[in-house]
């Protein structure tokens, strides 16, 4: 667990030597892995409830479904591993996790 601890703070790092501002809020994206795509259009619905922006996409290469989910934030370490949570745990429920976040430089 420590090592991902790193790791993220390294990412965060990494994004601040980049010329991320910070002080301001970001676009960050949210990746949750879905088994198909009738839970994928399931998993948007209760997403765009809770008033994210989703798109479900199809990767015909590795044949798998991902939502990608977007909310304006600040880059803070706990209230994106918090988000990140929050979104394993619905995905969940319709069979998929997380995969991961990302923020445009």
């Amino acid at each position: 667990m420590i090592d991902l601890f790193i790791f993220k703070l390294q990412l965060l790092n990494m994004l601040y030597k980049q010329g991320i501002d910070f002080n301001k809020k970001h676009i960050v994206d949210f990746f949750i892995a879905i088994p198909d795509q009738g839970n994928g259009e399931k998993i948007i619905g209760r997403l765009q409830e809770l008033g994210l922006n989703c798109e479900l996409d199809y990767n015909e290469e590795f044949e798998d479904w991902t939502c990608t989910c977007s909310k304006e934030m600040f880059l803070i370490y706990e209230d994106i591993v918090e988000m990140q949570k929050e979104l394993n745990k619905l995905g969940e429920e319709f069979g998929g996790y997380t995969d991961g976040w990302g923020a445009f430089v």
